[in-house]
């Protein structure tokens, strides 16, 4: 319980405060004519600045104002300072990568290219670590759910995806080798891609099985009965 109030606390302190800057900064309720001019690039930008100086250094915050520049929508040169703040706090801050990652997708204020580039930066940087790296899993995700359901079976197939979903799921072990249960992901991802080296490889290792995340037993079996078949015909004379 005592938990619980703690993040309730600091939840809503958070969002007052977001709620109080982004009003104090430029979200002002007047309707007129002055209210609705767009406010001036630099003056904008300083008051930004004065405002990340005036706020608790928590990573969250941060984050919780990119959901404000989100609904603003005053032009992603407004994210950004938020976004390198939040990262500058916490380097595997993977929620505020997601936060721009929801920002820049073709509804809001971004592109699939957009996405995609980003996600190419969350994978090769130095700096950037925890779950950081599979960030291009959630924008294969987002392409994916936006195709019919064939479409969408195949799309897992295509190399240029698998070349993205390899590599970062590669670095992601090498960065958190104690993530054991992640080789579901993994497992299951080489699967829709039909890629069974990878798949009889992480097989291996699952450890204990968490069935459901497969569909049930009986997909998992045939999962299992598939990267078999697979492994024998490629050993094959």
């Amino acid at each position: 319980m005592k938990k619980a109030r703690l993040f309730y606390s600091l939840f809503w302190r958070g969002a007052l405060i977001a709620l109080a800057c982004s009003r104090a900064f430029g979200a002002s309720s007047d309707s007129g004519p002055a209210a609705r001019a767009p406010a001036k690039p630099a003056a904008s930008l300083q008051a930004d600045a004065v405002q990340q100086h005036l706020l608790p250094r928590d990573e969250r915050i941060a984050r919780r104002m990119m959901t404000v520049e989100l609904g603003q929508g005053r032009g992603r040169e407004r994210m950004e300072p938020w976004f390198q703040r939040a990262m500058t706090l916490n380097t595997n801050y993977y929620d505020a990568c997601y936060a721009k990652l929801f920002y820049l997708q073709p509804k809001w204020h971004g592109s699939e290219e957009a996405m995609l580039e980003f996600a190419g930066e969350c994978l090769n940087s130095e700096q950037w670590g925890g779950h950081v790296p599979l960030i291009i899993l959630d924008v294969h995700d987002l392409i994916s759910q936006s195709l019919g359901h064939e479409a969408r079976k195949n799309y897992w197939k295509r190399p240029e995806v698998w070349t993205d979903v390899n590599p970062a799921f590669e670095k992601f072990f090498r960065l958190n080798p104690q993530e054991t249960g992640w080789h579901h992901n993994y497992a299951l991802y080489a699967y829709r891609a039909e890629q069974w080296t990878e798949l009889n490889k992480q097989l291996g290792l699952l450890g204990p099985v968490n069935y459901d995340y497969f569909g049930g037993k009986e997909e998992f079996d045939k999962m299992v009965r598939l990267a078999k078949e697979h492994s024998v015909a490629r050993v094959k004379p």
